[in-house]
């Protein structure tokens, strides 16, 4: 069994799988701290055991009040973010630190837009090889866009989902593991409007968040999802041992903006 409580959220774990994730709304009134207490009911002629008992603090899972508050500044970093270790990838003025070979991203005004054909926009710098990235884009009405990460062309896809064909399929809408796994239901808003999306990479592990709520979880070395990103080696030659690497910002042939772009490293 695993348990997380990390700020208001609670996760139960059993044998690997996620069985209870609550929001607690009531936290502001309840202690931050306390003890562990292993529970035998007194009245019942019951023996349990329990062993391998171990405890670290969490700093991968942030609470719901440091996530609204670390997008309420564009391009700033939360109190919260900054304990945990999180660096800002892009100023909020300019492309410093990005590689625009073809001219046709801008880093004015609070966001990196896209204005023309060009290619895509590159990270100088190089991510860990496991990490947290965090970011708000918007797009265009029928526009399409995606943050590539790790080297092998791993994409989280962004998406007009509803005037675009590609909305229909869960593996191609906003927030999918491109071609290989995606949400259920559409949870972007409307075209020009921000939304925040959330990139976790922890050893095999891969999350992809969209407005706040986990859309997929994958664990690459398992056998189902192993054979599931066949799919994506038949489109790009993907090594699925290869981490680190730069950013790409996809260029795609339609507007789209990025803010609020930061990222830690995960140990």
């Amino acid at each position: 069994m695993v348990v997380i409580a990390d700020g208001n959220r609670i996760i139960h774990s059993v044998n690997g799988h996620n069985v209870t994730e609550v929001l607690d709304m009531e936290t502001p009134r309840k202690p931050s701290e306390g003890i562990l207490a292993l529970q035998l009911r007194a009245s019942e002629s019951t023996t349990v055991q329990f062993r391998d008992i171990r405890l670290r603090q969490s700093k991968r899972f942030p609470s719901v009040a440091s996530r609204v508050q670390s997008t309420s500044v564009p391009n700033n970093l939360s109190e919260e973010e900054k304990l945990a270790g999180f660096e800002l990838l892009y100023n909020g003025n300019d492309l410093d630190g990005w590689k625009a070979s073809g001219g046709n991203w801008e880093g004015g005004e609070g966001a990196i837009a896209r204005i023309r054909a060009g290619g895509d926009l590159i990270s100088e710098k190089s991510v860990p090889k496991d990490f947290e990235l965090r970011f708000d884009w918007k797009i265009e009405a029928k526009g399409r866009s995606g943050i590539l990460y790790r080297p092998g062309q791993y994409e989280y896809q962004i998406l007009d989902n509803s005037l675009t064909p590609e909305g229909s399929s869960p593996t191609k809408r906003a927030g999918a593991l491109c071609f290989v796994a995606g949400p259920g239901h559409d949870n972007t808003k409307p075209p020009g409007q921000w939304n925040s999306g959330r990139i976790v990479c922890d050893g095999t592990v891969i999350e992809h968040w969209l407005n706040d709520k986990k859309i997929l979880d994958v664990d690459y070395s398992s056998t189902e999802w192993t054979n599931r990103l066949r799919r994506l080696q038949k489109e790009f030659p993907i090594d699925l041992t290869e981490r680190g690497g730069h950013l790409r910002l996809q260029d795609e042939g339609t507007s789209v903006w990025f803010r609020s772009i930061r990222v830690r490293r995960l140990d």
